[in-house]
């Protein structure tokens, strides 16, 4: 039996957490034996199968960032060498320096993988971004979400990159009932309250397009990452008296029962990798609009077929989709949400995530 380790700082958080939840507990259900590498536990976790094995270097997550450095990599090495994976896949620009450390002279397969727009990571730290690219120089395989992510690696990095979409969780298989849908009253957003998600355009342009159509309301689900931002958001909405049709709504720990509950779902993020939360809720047939920003979303939407495109930061252009999402008949809504449940199953579905993935393990 195959021994496959991964390795992330927790399984509490966003997107990356949530696809090490995913693939470790459909590799325990193909058969593999497998680990994850924690720095600790945190409450809220996703959930993994129970034959899954938990280490930890820490017991809490918080207690992880009292520990130097060093001694953090050796920890690590300890655990990776005492379990003797044949392949470990690490996730995080931070944790994968660190585990390229911990593996030196070890007999292990290194895979890393890529969770955002690779150039926006360590864009303002030369040596760490470095040190991020030695990663994909020096490992067996390196997971990239789209081929656009490729064009920012060279010669033999570039050579170990494979293409291997974020998987979908199980419950996002089931047939969703699209002849329920309505006219699009219920907006939703889904991700973590920081700039990158850039907020402001979409509050904005949701303020704008609500002159237009009064019914329309917007929930917004996600811890938040930074709170100075959140205030400021918050600025906005009472600024233009939006409290009573937009709702900040925190972390959500049944978010499938959140896109069935809503008619549409907008992002407007400045960067992405490929965005957990556009998948899903395309896979509940939401009718779904995107900043066609780097990477994922220009994989996932075909602009007026399955869902709606708009330039980063174009507020205008923002409004005006929303308002035309609303002013859908009921049958376009069940068409753009069929498609976008078609192409996303297409795309995100087990043989274009899990298979691969067996594959270079």
């Amino acid at each position: 039996m195959k021994k496959v380790m991964f390795s992330i700082g927790s399984l509490y958080g966003g997107g990356a957490e949530r696809v090490v939840s995913v693939w470790a507990t459909q590799l325990c259900e193909a058969g593999y034996n497998v680990s994850v590498l924690l720095y600790g536990r945190a409450e809220n976790e996703y959930a993994v199968d129970d034959r899954v094995k938990t280490l930890c270097v820490t017991d809490k997550y918080e207690d992880f960032k009292n520990i130097p450095f060093a001694k953090r990599i050796l920890r690590i090495r300890e655990i990776i060498k005492a379990e003797s994976p044949h392949s470990i896949i690490s996730f995080l620009q931070r944790n994968q320096i660190m585990v390229m450390f911990a593996c030196t002279g070890l007999k292990v397969n290194r895979i890393e993988t890529v969770r955002i727009s690779p150039w926006e990571a360590y864009k303002n730290s030369p040596i760490q971004r470095f040190l991020w690219k030695e990663c994909f120089r020096t490992c067996k395989y390196a997971i990239i979400q789209t081929a656009e992510q490729a064009e920012y690696f060279k010669g033999r990095a570039r050579d170990k990159c494979v293409v291997i979409s974020n998987p979908l969780n199980a419950s996002y298989m089931v047939e969703p009932d699209l002849d329920r849908k309505g006219q699009v009253k219920r907006f939703l957003a889904a991700g973590r309250i920081d700039k990158q998600k850039n907020y402001e355009m979409m509050i904005r342009a949701f303020i704008d397009a609500h002159k237009y159509y009064s019914e329309i309301m917007l929930s917004i689900y996600g811890s938040v990452g930074d709170k100075k931002y959140k205030e400021e958001l918050d600025t906005i909405i009472r600024d233009n008296d939006a409290s009573s049709y937009i709702f900040f709504c925190g972390r959500c720990s049944d978010m499938k029962k959140a896109y069935d509950e809503h008619d549409a779902f907008l992002m407007t993020s400045d960067f992405e990798g490929m965005p957990n939360s556009l998948a899903e809720a395309m896979a509940c047939g939401l009718v779904c609009m995107s900043t066609s920003c780097r990477t994922g979303p220009r994989d996932m939407i075909r602009d007026q077929d399955n869902g709606f495109l708009v330039d980063v930061g174009e507020v205008e252009a923002a409004s005006h989709t929303i308002q035309f999402i609303s002013s859908l008949s009921v049958e376009e809504v069940r068409r753009i949400g069929t498609e976008a449940r078609n192409s996303i199953m297409a795309l995100c579905g087990s043989d274009n995530s899990l298979n691969v993935l067996k594959s270079i393990i």
